[in-house]
């Protein structure tokens, strides 16, 4: 048998198996993922709630009724209650970045780490549902919150940091309102979650926001999790990295303790480090519990 029939065989069996992962048919942007290695290599992710963000042409969002604007971002697969939406997003509107870190308890110290994008009032995102309702059916949100976690195949294990290190998950680079990230981490885990605003200019605040985007578009569910050489606080540092334009001496002890991008209860040594924290508590905020339930 020559190769062209073997290759086309294989192409074949790729799309049946791409096809065999979808798992919302009414939802034109189900990512239909596979796990990409490891020991379930080839079995379905389960993102039924766990996905990446998608970039989406303006054409698209405006046929689901979002504003056609140059400067605004489309993106799809925004998780806001329990459900995807399509967003239009003002980058330039970002007045302020903070990073969250969760603590969860494990068999040594751990933590999750997230981006929290705060957007000036009047100059919110606008959402859309994705799939189902009507384009009238629009909220504003004054946050978005970037997250990489750990997706398992489709009755998988839950997550532990030792599967973690074993190819056992993949990798969403997910974009979630401020909201839904509250119920799960506070009301329904009861986990602690602190608060640091980043000393970013407002280009600054503006380009991570696209960096984060770019990274989690460029990324969709290609990519395998690992505990300590892919998580949640080395996607967060490297989209921080491709932003901020460190002196010779900040990048120097940057490269001198890189190691430490990878251990999320490190990472408000790895923001002082390069310089984003304010001096003493001055980038401390009320840890999320506090703020949320002020504002009841």
């Amino acid at each position: 048998m020559g190769l062209g029939p073997i290759l086309l065989a294989l192409a074949l069996l790729a799309r049946a198996s791409s096809a065999s992962c979808l798992l919302d048919p009414s939802d034109r942007y189900d990512p239909r993922a596979e796990i990409p290695s490891g020991p379930f290599k080839g079995r379905c992710l389960d993102t039924r709630e766990l996905r990446s963000l998608r970039v989406v042409s303006r054409g698209e969002a405006e046929a689901r009724g979002l504003a056609a604007r140059p400067g605004l971002l489309y993106l799809a697969n925004v998780r806001h209650a329990d459900r995807f939406w399509l967003a239009a997003v003002d980058p330039g509107a970002v007045e302020a970045a903070i990073v969250q870190i969760e603590f969860f308890p494990a068999i040594v110290p751990a933590a999750h780490t997230q981006l929290r994008f705060r957007f000036a009032p009047g100059r919110q995102p606008v959402l859309v549902p994705q799939r189902g309702g009507a384009p009238k059916d629009r909220v504003r949100l004054r946050d978005l919150v970037y997250s990489v976690e750990a997706v398992p195949v489709v009755g998988g294990d839950p997550y532990d940091l030792v599967k973690g290190m074993e190819d056992h998950f993949g990798t969403a680079y997910r974009m979630v309102s401020l909201s839904d990230r509250y119920r799960r981490m506070v009301v329904t885990d009861h986990h602690r979650v602190i608060q640091l605003r980043l000393k970013l200019t407002p280009r600054e605040r503006r380009e991570l926001f696209v960096h984060a985007v770019r990274l989690g578009d460029r990324s969709g569910m290609k990519l395998m999790y690992h505990t300590l050489a892919r998580n949640c606080t080395t996607e967060l540092v490297r989209a921080i990295d491709q932003t901020v334009a460190y002196s010779p001496w900040r990048s120097a002890v940057k490269n001198a303790t890189f190691f430490m991008c990878s251990i999320p209860t490190e990472l408000p040594h790895t923001l002082r480090i390069r310089g984003l924290l304010a001096d003493g508590a001055g980038s401390r905020m009320p840890d999320l519990d506090r703020e949320m339930e002020g504002k009841r």
